[in-house]
């Protein structure tokens, strides 16, 4: 099967798909025009899509990074993976630079792109995971992985109030796995467990409780690979 490594991807996604009309692709501001918020990586095997939003604790040293590239190339290379970063970080209520600059513009875009495939799982940390929810429970995708996820924003600025709760586009479809950390006492930071607790109102949401929740560690011990290798597996 053909594999585009991650140069050719970047060079195709900045000279062609940027300025291309049928995707909806907006024009970068002037601060974010030599910023990348889109990474694609694409084997030829059409059955299953790995979508990953960044988080803003991931802009390490105010220059954004995607996650889970590495550990995907390394364990799921078999797989298609899309990457996203929120550089303006609100939660990609003002969209993706380059892409969009809404939710709804955001969703329309994705709907675009996970069309070909046959499953799709979208998976995010912290306010990454607010958007795996989000635009997970809008398109109806088959699975959301979450780890520290807000399911409301408790902010006063940037943000689209009909977006501001997700409980009311929770989907009866899709099969949501959300990771709480137990050791997060305040209850109206972001991270505390009630954020999942609250969302968990159906069958197809499974709440699983931690009393630390620290990727490295779960990368490390091997749990994230047994994760990820589950939700991909039975299909």
């Amino acid at each position: 099967m053909p594999h585009f490594e991650y140069s050719q991807v970047l060079e195709t996604m900045s000279s062609e798909a940027r300025n291309s009309e049928s995707i909806g692709m907006k024009p970068f501001t002037k601060a974010e025009e030599k910023v990348q918020t889109a990474m694609f990586v694409h084997t030829g095997n059409m059955d299953t899509l790995i979508v990953s939003f960044a988080g803003h604790d991931h802009m390490f040293g105010m220059i954004p990074r995607f996650i889970f590239v590495n550990f995907f190339e390394k364990h799921f290379s078999n797989v298609d993976r899309h990457f996203y970063i929120d550089t303006r970080t609100c939660s990609y209520h003002k969209g993706i630079p380059g892409i969009s600059n809404t939710i709804d513009e955001t969703a329309a875009y994705l709907k675009t792109t996970i069309a070909p495939y046959k499953r799709v799982i979208f998976l995010g940390v912290s306010s990454g995971g607010y958007a795996a929810i989000l635009f997970g429970s809008l398109l109806g995708v088959s699975t959301v992985l979450a780890f520290i996820p807000q399911t409301i924003r408790y902010v006063t600025r940037n943000v689209e109030e009909k977006y501001r709760d997700l409980l009311p586009y929770f989907n009866s479809n899709t099969q949501y796995h959300l990771y709480a950390d137990t050791s997060v006492k305040r209850e109206h930071d972001p991270h505390h467990v009630s954020q999942c607790d609250r969302f968990a109102i159906a069958d197809n949401v499974t709440v699983i409780k931690n009393k630390k929740i620290d990727l490295r560690i779960m990368r490390d011990s091997g749990e994230l690979y047994r994760i990820i290798s589950e939700l991909i597996t039975p299909y």
